[in-house]
């Protein structure tokens, strides 16, 4: 059985040469409220040595390397606040005065990602990117990934990671959320693709394993889509279908 793919260009290749050279009604369990995590990456050094009188000397040197605060959302009471997601972007007049980078930056649900974007160093590039399409995930949605996992991300030396990480979550092209496909990859060219399902009779669509919550806020130079979880790659497999 082929699989079907959406005809889209790898958005990694192009945020990166930039930088170089479903909708879901009514109330939904989730969390606004945030408390800081942080995240903190140290570097070991170990050196050792013999002095005159034949003594053995060993230095032990740790710098960090990365002390990072990112605001996520609270672990032990995700229960406990309710996020409408219809009425996300509301108290915006005219989403479109923004790009997608500002837009997202007026809705504290969705700081975690605006950080890591900015840790990623791709904040100038999406700016300027016209159009594209930003999948992004609820700071709720973040709880999915470990403190571990987390660190990883924003180590100085992981920076490659976390731009891929980001650039997963963008198209480089305005995509509406009718346009996906049930049992469908977005294709990334040689990364991992991402896969696309819908249910509910095409009002419940999830891209990479996460739900489309709030679909299709129009910004200046794109479209945002915002999403419960992160979005995960499957091993690309079968022939394209044109």
């Amino acid at each position: 059985m082929k699989k079907r793919y959406l005809k889209f260009f790898a958005a990694s290749a192009v945020l990166s040469a930039a930088m170089f050279g479903c909708t879901s009604s009514g109330e939904v369990s989730d969390n606004t409220g945030l408390e800081p995590t942080q995240v903190v990456v140290t570097e070991t050094e170990v050196a050792s040595g013999t002095t005159p009188d034949g003594s053995t000397v060993v230095v032990t040197d740790t710098d960090v390397v990365a002390d990072t605060t990112i605001m996520t959302t609270a672990r032990d009471n995700m229960a406990n606040t309710q996020l409408e997601y219809d009425d996300m972007f509301d108290d915006v007049a005219d989403t479109e005065q923004y790009d997608v980078l500002s837009l997202a930056r007026t809705n504290p649900n969705l700081s975690t990602f605006v950080e890591l974007v900015e840790l990623s160093g791709l904040a100038t590039s999406l700016k300027m990117a016209d159009p594209v399409t930003l999948f992004i995930p609820t700071n709720a949605a973040f709880n999915q990934l470990s403190q571990e996992r987390l660190a990883e991300l924003v180590a100085p030396q992981n920076r490659t990671e976390l731009m891929e990480f980001v650039n997963m979550h963008i198209l480089p092209q305005e995509t509406s959320s009718a346009s996906f496909n049930d049992n469908s990859f977005i294709d990334r060219g040689e990364e991992e693709d991402i896969p696309v399902n819908i249910e509910m009779n095409g009002t419940v669509v999830y891209v990479g394993g996460a739900q489309i919550v709030k679909s299709d806020v129009e910004a200046s130079n794109g479209v945002i889509h915002v999403l419960n979880g992160v979005i995960e790659t499957t091993d690309a497999a079968g022939a394209d279908i044109d």
